[in-house]
């Protein structure tokens, strides 16, 4: 009878065991293959799923998941992007909007923009070494191409180059601007942080005549506090070397802080400050800064993204400048309006067309300035 029973309860065991093992699904048990860290053959059951069953969002949503954890954050990103077309629970969608920006904000982005530039007032302009130049404003207007991009690099997307380049040509005058900066960095990331550390070099001429070089370092943190607030914190420090003005140099730190919430309905808000300081052996080159900015945006029906922005900042120089009497404070604004047409895209660059003023007022009245520039170019921001 005892033996009986042993049989029993043992027959009984087995069936329970084949009952568990039947009651995992497919999706389950590729669950259970990424926990347990067997990425390839998680992707791979999971991509069986989705074979059978195109729009099943959770397998296509664990797939994402799976793809992101094996560093293939550009297929991640495809497949987050389909997965939030189908159905989903709430905090599954939470997660794939969170995941989706942290892949977005990685990703290479690109911008170019062609801006008129407001003709130049005649002025009085005395350079570092006590020399008078007469700028005459003849009323022309001038021509502005700024263009910036962001490469990022494998399939993971953790390493990235940058560079800015911003000419301004108003027909061989004083108001000739160019500037380049090039860098290149790493980005590290946590559960809910991205890190980013960079090294790069700059170089600018101005006035014609002058130029400056230097190098710069850079760091910061984004905080994805939830699938819509996102906070980001960067610093950046420069040394540049006027290369014409012996033993002119510059040491200068910034510390940039932003906070931005994506809401339901492709609205996006944000408000951010800007503290900064330059130090120079020569102390008029030498200020302190302040800046305070915030921004609305919102996509409407055929993909016409708006974004409105503006801005405020301080300006406070630490000595007299050779040639003025007073220590020079300005105090400039800004307010801009962007146009993205983002169904009209070509190649992933969508055309965006932008208006913006700015209103610098210097207690030297020789750097006040109005300007309103209107201008056309391509992005890859959204």
């Amino acid at each position: 009878m005892p033996l009986r029973s042993a049989a029993c309860c043992a027959l009984l065991l087995a069936c329970a065991s084949v009952a568990a093992q039947a009651a995992v699904t497919p999706l389950q048990s590729a669950q259970q293959l990424r926990a347990a860290g067997r990425l390839d053959e998680a992707i791979a059951a999971l991509r069986s799923i989705l074979a059978r069953d195109p729009g099943n969002g959770e397998a296509r949503l664990e797939l994402a998941f799976a793809l992101e954890q094996a560093g293939d954050l550009v297929a991640a990103r495809y497949h987050l992007e389909l997965a939030l077309g189908a159905e989903l629970a709430p905090a599954q969608k939470d997660r794939a909007l969170l995941d989706l920006r942290r892949i977005r904000e990685a990703s290479t982005t690109a911008s170019f923009a062609i801006n008129t530039l407001p003709p130049v007032r005649s002025r009085t302009v005395v350079d570092s070494a006590g020399n008078a130049t007469t700028v005459t404003g003849d009323g022309s207007y001038g021509l502005g191409i700024v263009a910036n991009g962001r490469l990022a690099l494998g399939d993971d997307l953790r390493n990235f180059v940058r560079g800015t380049v911003d000419w301004r040509d108003y027909g061989g005058r004083l108001d000739d601007f160019l500037f380049g900066q090039a860098s290149a960095g790493r980005v590290f990331r946590a559960q809910r942080t991205t890190y980013s550390a960079e090294v790069g070099a700059l170089a600018s001429q101005y006035q014609r005549r002058h130029w400056y070089t230097g190098g710069l370092l850079q760091g910061g943190a984004t905080v994805y506090v939830d699938h819509e607030l996102t906070w980001t914190t960067t610093a950046l420090a420069r040394r540049i070397e006027f290369t014409d003005l012996k033993g002119a140099t510059a040491n200068q730190a910034y510390l940039f802080s932003d906070l931005r919430r994506v809401r339901p309905g492709s609205i996006a808000y944000g408000v951010g400050a800007t503290a900064g300081a330059s130090r120079a052996r020569d102390d008029w080159r030498g200020f302190d800064y302040g800046e305070l900015r915030a921004s609305w945006l919102r996509e409407f029906r055929g993909g016409v993204i708006v974004e409105a922005r503006t801005g405020a900042a301080v300006a406070k120089y630490r000595a007299i400048e050779p040639g003025f009497t007073r220590m020079r404070r300005d105090v400039s604004g800004v307010i801009g309006l962007d146009f993205t047409l983002r169904e009209w895209s070509v190649f992933a660059l969508a055309p965006r067309f932008s208006v913006a003023y700015t209103r610098l007022d210097s207690n030297v009245d020789t750097y006040d300035s109005r300007r309103a520039t209107v201008g056309v170019g391509l992005t890859s921001s959204y």
